[in-house]
């Protein structure tokens, strides 16, 4: 739970918060192109079944953490 004096990352100078994305669809490019704007966050990892997709976004938008699944993401 947000309490109500909290701050969004980066509103006080704090570090960006780091945030991944789940599929490499339309949606995702969508979503990754935006996270390539915000000050607030940093696109870390992305998550997909097709390793040959997630490569493939991972170099697009320059991401270093690949995974093949949520619970790899989460371990």
């Amino acid at each position: 739970m947000i309490s109500d004096d909290s701050k969004p990352a980066g509103s006080d100078g704090s570090s960006s918060a780091s945030v991944a994305i789940v599929g490499t669809g339309a949606v995702a490019q969508h979503h990754a192109r935006h996270l390539s704007n915000c000050s607030v966050a940093q696109l870390v990892a992305v998550v997909d079944t097709n390793l040959v997709a997630a490569k493939e976004f991972a170099r697009k938008w320059k991401i270093s953490r690949i995974y093949e699944s949520l619970t790899e993401l989460c371990i």
